[in-house]
């Protein structure tokens, strides 16, 4: 879908839905993670990335950002061309961990690979996905990883222990 398509749709509050351009602008004090999501990759698929990539250099959020793909061409590009911008692979197959950790700057598997051995064995910042429940986020805490992708934020900030 374009923005030139998701701007025309409205939100509850009846305002648009900002680009990233403008949520990194106004919400500049955050940390973010960025995820592109792409099929297949292409030059069409290289030009988001390279749209990402400007929009946090543009921001001078490059501390505070890490760019995040199930896509792992779409994570190698932008690793090649944006060294300095923090990346991660999301994955949920155990033969990736090994190429994902020399890669990517931060670790991002499927919470189901985690275990007590998993967390303590690697150089890296371990942050799973997608943790809906309060006590597997404890759990998974206390494993050792560094955080964990949530589509229930709020919920889990107040939970947390």
């Amino acid at each position: 879908m374009k923005y030139s398509d998701i701007s025309e749709v409205k939100l509850i509050s009846g305002g648009p839905i900002p680009s990233l351009s403008e949520v990194l602008e106004r919400y500049s004090s955050m940390n973010y993670f960025i995820e592109i999501k792409v099929e297949h990759f292409d030059n069409k698929a290289a030009r988001l990335v390279d749209l990402v990539a400007n929009n946090i250099y543009a921001s001078r959020l490059i501390d505070r950002s890490i760019v995040i793909s199930f896509s792992g061409e779409a994570i190698d590009y932008l690793t090649e061309h944006y060294p300095d911008i923090r990346s991660g692979l999301d994955f949920d197959d155990p033969g990736l961990l090994e190429d994902a950790q020399s890669k990517y700057g931060v670790l991002l598997p499927h919470y189901f690979l985690i275990s007590q051995d998993f967390c303590r064995n690697l150089r890296k910042p371990v942050i799973p996905w997608t943790v809906d429940d309060v006590e597997l986020a404890n759990k998974l805490k206390k494993l050792g990883c560094k955080g964990i992708i949530t589509n229930v934020g709020d919920r889990m900030l107040s939970a947390i222990k």
